[in-house]
């Protein structure tokens, strides 16, 4: 039997090219893995510590406002009022009651 061999001029060239390509992309990984994220890693931490700083002002701001809710109910009904303290640690007895 004869052995089919492709020698034509068009072939070296295509796998000139690919084996560049595999070369390329490997080596695009290897260096994403040596950067952390995509060399981008401090960007991607910065914007989430500010997404996560933006967050915490407005849950503070929700509680304020619910304290305040809360308290303004109260001073109708004539109880005293109660600080962020003393719900936070109501919650908490909550929480170790029903465990």
């Amino acid at each position: 039997m004869r052995s089919v061999r492709v020698d034509s001029p068009a072939v070296d060239p295509f796998a000139i090219v690919i084996l560049a390509a595999l070369t390329a992309f490997v080596l695009w990984v290897w260096f994403l893995g040596r950067s952390g994220r995509g060399g981008r890693s401090s960007r991607v931490a910065g914007a989430r510590e500010d997404a996560e700083r933006a967050r915490e002002a407005l849950d503070d701001e929700d509680l304020q406002q619910l304290l305040n809710a809360t308290n303004a109910r109260r001073r109708a009904r004539g109880e005293p009022e109660r600080s962020a303290g003393d719900a936070i640690s109501e919650l908490g007895d909550d929480c170790v009651g029903r465990g």
